[in-house]
């Protein structure tokens, strides 16, 4: 369930449950008269909760989807002794007040949004409305222009947010200038390969090597024409360790040990292009560039520095505030079962 603590963190939403629709009577008050918590002089009440709950279970559903959707997922283990539904509850809670903490922030520096930010906002929850079905929207007591102003909310909590990655000189234009691209590009290759040595390690004779050579060279110009090595026929040089395979790896590994020579080839081919037959301490191979431009890697590098820095000093910022959970209304919260009808899945 590592997965799913991944994919709530990058989406970086704010989600809070409220009381169980399962086992627990509903509560007479309405949502917008029941404090959940308290961050500094603001309370945040269940009307307001029942947005990002909203968004948590629609995307649970999507997860679960992914794995099959399973009946007892939200009581899943997420990891030893912990449920799905406890872990997205605590993470709501932290997620929620790390919103507020920010939104406050930016409303002390009398930070505002622009129309065109406003408008960005409201157009996230036209298509939230589109894609939520229409029983999740009616359980949350909101109306849409009160939906409206949580997103704008969020967004200018996000716009704090992005505005002190700045002001860390942790911003994505910052780090990159201090990150090569170059040595977190992901590359793919293909080989095909024919080893010079013995068992033991120990060399081949020039006359042994000069026949592995020919070998290997026989399939240079299928090599050259087919999209797939593992396609090659080379059964008949199988006795002698003929091999083909595919590996993939970011320049700053050094994935190839003592092999210096295919990192070599390797920065000399285009995507597509094959090498000619060269020679490691190993020995000869044949190898293909199928991708050298795959940037995942590298962006995950940045976005972690960013995420790094920036958490220490929010931690930091929080002290500030005086944060007070309202248990006995929190403790009623059970994720999975708030604006869902469980049974359908």
């Amino acid at each position: 369930m590592n997965q799913l603590k991944r994919i709530l963190s990058i989406l970086f939403i704010s989600l809070i449950g409220v009381i169980s629709f399962s086992g627990c009577q509903k509560s007479v008050k309405p949502y917008k008269e029941q404090n959940v918590v308290t961050v500094g002089e603001n309370q945040i009440y269940l009307d307001e909760m029942m947005y990002h709950i909203m968004i948590a279970e629609f995307q649970g559903q999507l997860i679960n989807s992914y794995f099959g959707n399973k009946k007892d997922y939200w009581e899943g283990e997420h990891e030893k002794g912990i449920t799905v539904s406890e872990a997205m509850k605590a993470q709501v809670m932290e997620d929620v007040i790390r919103y507020e903490v920010l939104y406050q922030e930016a409303i002390n520096e009398n930070m505002t949004l622009t129309e065109e930010e406003k408008n960005i906002a409201h157009s996230t929850v036209m298509n939230m409305q589109k894609d939520i079905m229409e029983q999740q929207l009616t359980a949350t007591q909101l109306s849409r222009e009160d939906m409206e102003a949580i997103q704008e909310k969020m967004a200018l909590a996000n716009k704090y947010y992005i505005e002190s990655l700045k002001r860390l000189k942790v911003d994505e234009e910052t780090i990159k200038k201090q990150i090569n691209l170059k040595d977190y590009v992901t590359y793919d290759l293909q080989y095909l390969f024919v080893p010079t040595t013995k068992g033991n390690l120990d060399a081949m004779t020039q006359e042994e090597k000069k026949q592995r050579y020919t070998v290997i060279n026989s399939y240079l110009e299928e090599a050259k024409k087919i999209e797939e090595f593992e396609k090659i026929d080379y059964e008949k040089d199988k006795d002698i360790g003929v091999k083909s395979g595919e590996v993939s790896f970011i320049m700053n590994e050094q994935p190839f040990g003592e092999e210096v020579e295919i990192l070599e080839q390797v920065l000399k081919l285009e995507v597509g292009q094959v090498s000619d037959v060269f020679e490691t301490c190993k020995g000869y191979y044949i190898i293909k560039c199928s991708q050298k431009d795959d940037t995942t890697q590298y962006d995950e590098v940045v976005k972690a520095q960013q995420q790094e820095t920036f958490d220490a000093f929010y931690e930091e910022l929080k002290t500030k505030y005086q944060i007070k959970i309202n248990q006995p209304v929190w403790k009623t919260v059970k994720l999975g079962y708030m604006t869902i009808n469980t049974s359908e899945n």
